[in-house]
Formats: structure tokens, sequence, C-alpha cells
């Protein structure tokens, strides 16, 4: 009975997080952003506090730098790579981690802060959108807005660099050595993201 009602409590907890976002004021995006990235942070340091010795011979370098990030970026742009990395950033812990390793409930809350992170991106900049197209309405031949148009950004650099981490996964069978080496690169990605963010103040 007990089990039952923490499932029920944790469902109960998934549903608030999943349908809030449409509530959220984009005022606040800034403090939002930081604060969901901050506490990704801290929960992949608890799953482990110390790189495991037998992992060090597979460990690799993927090469995130700045450059894979746009030059001279504009909010905007800012907002739409942060949207891109929380979406690639979901995928990769939605592969097959090792449950009996890690606490799976971290986990989930990882995915449910990136989920609502991209969800109230994207509504963000669909009301950037809209303000802009208002201040816009004279340019009659202006490619008009459309639903996700404004976040299918080509930035292919980004989209090499999170394919090498799932073929590395996939190469090394999703062993528990491989996800620490993923774990150590995805909190580099969220000191990343959280330097991006800062942007936004």
């Amino acid at each position: 009975m007990p089990n039952i009602q923490k499932c029920l409590k944790f469902s109960y907890f998934l549903f608030l997080l999943f349908t809030s976002a449409s509530s959220l004021d984009c005022n606040l995006l800034y403090s939002y952003l930081r604060n969901v990235n901050w506490k990704a942070m801290i929960l992949l340091s608890k799953m482990n506090k110390e790189f495991p010795r037998q992992c060090l011979s597979i460990r690799m370098d993927f090469e995130f730098s700045q450059e894979l990030l746009p030059p001279e970026q504009s909010l905007k742009d800012i907002k739409i790579v942060i949207y891109e990395m929380s979406q690639h950033i979901f995928n990769i812990f939605s592969q097959n981690y090792p449950p009996h390793t890690w606490e799976v409930e971290n986990i989930q809350k990882i995915q449910i802060g990136l989920h609502q992170q991209t969800e109230y991106l994207k509504k963000c900049l669909e009301e950037d959108e809209k303000e802009k197209e208002e201040l816009e309405k004279e340019v009659e031949d202006e490619i008009s807005y459309s639903g996700l148009a404004i976040l299918q950004v080509n930035n292919l650099e980004l989209q090499r660099y999170f394919k090498t981490i799932g073929s590395y996964l996939k190469e090394k069978k999703y062993s528990h050595c491989a996800w620490e080496v993923i774990r150590l690169e995805m909190r580099r990605c969220f000191y990343i993201l959280q330097k991006l963010i800062s942007q936004l103040k």
C-alpha cells in the first residue's frame, strides 16, 4: 500500500509539472530557467559524487566549444539555442540509462524540468514573434510565422555534437561506465546553458 501511495503521489507531481508551463509569465523566464538548470546540475552530482576509476579507460572528449553556438547572439537566438540544447539533452536522458545504478526519480525530475523548459521557451518565443509581427504589419512580403518555424534552427554543429554522444552510448551498449562519462558531459552542457541563461537577465 505505501508503494502505491508513493507512485500516486509522484504521478500527481509529474502532472503538476507537465501542466504548469502554460500559466508561466515570460517576464519570469530568466529566473525559471536558471532554477531548473541549477537543480538539474545538483541532481546529476548526487547520482555519483566521484567518477568511477574503473570507467577512466573509456572517457572521451566530445569537444563542445563556444564555436558550436551562434556568434553575436540576439536574445531570440539565445532562447532558441537554449531550446535546442534542452531538447537534445532530454533525448539523451530518454535512452537506456542504468536504472539499477542511478535513482530513476532523479532522471525523471531532470526530464520533467527539461520538458517544462522547452514548453516555456516555445511559448515565450511565440509571444516574441507575435509582438514583432504586430510592429511589422506594413511589411506584407515578409515570411509569416507558423507554429514552430522559429525554432527550426539549422545548427548542424550542435546536432553533430549530440549525435556523437548518442552514438557513443550505443557503441558502449549503454553501459554504466558509458553513462558515467555522459553524466559528466551533461553537467558540462547544463553549465553552458547557465551561461546562456545569464545573458537573458
